[in-house]
């Protein structure tokens, strides 16, 4: 009877160690994937806001760029305009450049 409460103790002793093998060995599974997660994670991350910097400036070059085409464009309207009011200006103050070619009708 002695032998068998020993072998019990024994047996109990065991599965506690397989338990707690296999628990230890769960918990540094976990941590591990944990970590691995963690810096997954924070790798993704930093690649991210690189490439979301890249391109808002990307958007900011195409907007100086567009900001830049509009004030040429203005720029150039602005001298039609000054062309087309000085030929206004011109036609009014001599409604007949060339009187000769009238009159031979």
């Amino acid at each position: 009877e002695r032998k068998r409460k020993n072998m019990n103790r024994s047996l109990k002793k065991q599965y506690l160690l397989i338990f707690l093998g296999i628990l230890s060995f769960y918990c540094l599974l976990s941590f591990g994937f944990y970590y691995w997660m963690r810096t997954t994670f924070k790798q993704k991350q930093k690649e991210l806001r690189q490439e979301t910097w890249k391109v808002q400036e990307e958007w900011q070059n195409i907007n100086d760029k567009v900001v830049a085409l509009r004030v040429k464009e203005n720029q150039i309207l602005q001298r039609e305009q000054a062309l087309l009011s000085k030929n206004l200006s011109n036609s009014n103050s001599n409604p007949n450049p060339n009187p000769n070619s009238n009159s031979n009708s």
